[in-house]
């Protein structure tokens, strides 16, 4: 079996293997996660537009015209006036699709805007607390997204960013 020995932070001379194996099944869930169409969620729910702009973060600028094409499609006539009222609501400006374009790259901007930095491993007295610590900056992290998440999906739905409670 070919293994792959990474040393541990800090230079702790505990090593964590890895084989090659569990390394290509780890790649093959996350290709597997990021290769869900963004067509496949429905937009007429909070649900679906929350999973919508979900998947659109984690893709990334990647699949920006994807998800412009999907909103596109699933808006109701007239359908350059809801996405121009989505410019406005989200602040992103634009005419049309350019403002749905601009709404939605603005949208993962602020979403990876909410990734925060692990702390060193230098300012921690041992391995837990600094586990502790990381896990902490990821639950953070997944609340400041979950605000953007929000924010978003009620544009897409119509609302205002005036009415939108945070």
């Amino acid at each position: 079996m070919n293994e792959t020995i990474l040393p541990h932070p800090a230079n702790d001379p505990a090593k964590v293997s890895y084989s090659k194996e569990a390394m290509e099944e780890l790649d093959a869930q996350i290709k597997a996660n990021l290769a869900i169409p963004l067509k496949t969620f429905p937009l007429c729910t909070e649900e679906g537009r929350k999973a919508f702009l979900h998947q659109l973060y984690w893709v990334g600028y990647d699949a920006l015209f994807e998800g412009v094409s999907h909103v596109w499609n699933s808006l109701i006539a007239p359908r350059a006036y809801r996405c121009t009222l989505m410019g406005v609501h989200s602040g992103a400006g634009g005419a049309g699709k350019a403002a749905l374009y601009n709404t939605l790259k603005q949208f993962i901007a602020e979403a990876l805007d909410t990734l925060q930095l692990i702390p060193p491993i230098e300012n921690y007295e041992n391995l837990e607390a600094w586990h502790n610590a990381s896990m902490a900056t990821y639950v953070d992290e997944e609340r400041d997204l979950q605000v953007v998440i929000a924010k978003y999906e009620t544009i897409l739905s119509g609302t205002p960013a005036t009415e939108i409670q945070t």
